[in-house]
């Protein structure tokens, strides 16, 4: 197989339940299913968690928290496609630091969530976390570069078309 090492381990990691959980009956892809969303509503918080100090840069009046308490709610499972260049993560950015820092900080899902016996390695996770950023980037990126333009002109073309066949109500 000629593709880079960290795509073959992160391709692994998202999908090998047997790999990435006690019992092998969930992976990360169980919920991001291909990489992408379940749109299901988890409640993933921990009452007896201690509160972690919100270190995100502010320019301005903070929107956020200066805290993130440990009870967060019921949130959906969010997307791993467009994560390169993202910095801070999560629904409220509590996984924080740059795009690297912040998908690095999920290791800790592996036993919290999917009740593996440890994290991954600090190898396993960096490959990971190459894959998770690079695989939406180089599945969209060429294909933009190659079709954007004529596919957003074609896109208003059909929606011209379809005003145009509207009947007027006045």
């Amino acid at each position: 197989n000629p593709e880079p090492e960290h795509v073959l381990t992160g391709r692994r990691l998202l999908y090998d339940a047997r790999e990435t959980s006690s019992n092998g009956e969930a992976s990360c892809a169980s919920c991001h299913l291909f990489g992408d969303m379940d749109d299901i509503g988890w409640d993933l918080g921990d009452p007896d968690g201690d509160q972690v100090a919100n270190g995100n840069p502010f320019t301005g009046p903070p929107i956020l928290p200066l805290v993130f308490h440990p009870t967060k709610g019921p949130m959906t499972t969010q997307s791993l496609r467009g994560l390169e260049s993202m910095g801070p993560q999560h629904w409220r950015g509590d996984r924080q630091g740059d795009e690297v820092d912040a998908f690095t900080a999920f290791n800790v899902a592996f036993p919290g969530l999917l009740g593996r016996a440890s994290e991954l390695t600090s190898l396993q996770m960096a490959q990971f976390t190459e894959f998770a950023l690079a695989s939406g980037a180089h599945r969209i990126r060429p294909w933009l570069a190659r079709v954007g333009r004529r596919f957003n002109q074609a896109c208003g073309g059909v929606f011209v078309a379809i005003g145009a066949a509207l009947p007027l109500r006045m």
